[in-house]
């Protein structure tokens, strides 16, 4: 099954459209209203150039933004045409991959987030309820007591290191499907 029939001129207009006109511009400064300036003629060499097999993404822009503790956070900001293909590759993917997910699955799903996921947790614990699975090691009660220190204390930094009490075997599953 070849997945380059999504990268088509349709897909890319649509992309086009759902984009916003206010994020920051890439390397090359290009803005969604240069872009579109020569519109046609720009999404039809992309899509040339993906079906070829010579479009490379461009470097990222480094910037960094200020957090609310002072610290810097760093962030990458691709062009603008980099922005498209991101999104129809995203569309793609997720048309895909996201019916095979569980409902408890969080990470990077449309209309999910992490806030979403620390919700569902609090609301479990709260509630008392636990995964129907029983997790397929011995260290039951040390991960309850890792997930309760790590909720309840807000994944600050200085409680990271007593979340994790024991070494995690790459040969094992630690974490019931679940919280996967």
């Amino acid at each position: 099954h070849n997945l380059l029939c999504h990268y088509s001129r349709e897909n890319f207009g649509k992309a086009f459209e759902a984009l916003k006109g206010n994020k920051a511009s890439g390397i090359d400064g290009t803005t969604k209203q240069g872009y579109g300036e020569n519109l046609e003629e720009n999404l039809n060499l992309l899509v040339e150039r993906i079906h070829k097999g010579t479009y490379r993404p461009s470097p990222k822009k480094r910037v960094f933004i200020p957090k609310s503790n002072g610290k810097p956070r760093p962030i990458a900001i691709s062009t603008f045409e980099d922005k498209l293909v991101e999104w129809v590759t995203a569309k793609c993917l997720n048309s895909i991959y996201d019916s095979s997910f569980i409902r408890t699955s969080f990470g990077f799903r449309v209309g999910k987030s992490a806030h979403d996921a620390i919700e569902t947790c609090y609301q479990s614990l709260k509630k008392g309820k636990r995964s129907s699975r029983r997790l397929r090691t011995t260290r039951d009660s040390r991960l309850d007591w890792a997930l309760h220190t790590c909720l309840t204390t807000g994944f600050s930094a200085s409680t990271i290191p007593t979340c994790t009490p024991f070494q995690v075997s790459k040969s094992r599953r630690v974490f019931p499907r679940s919280f996967i």
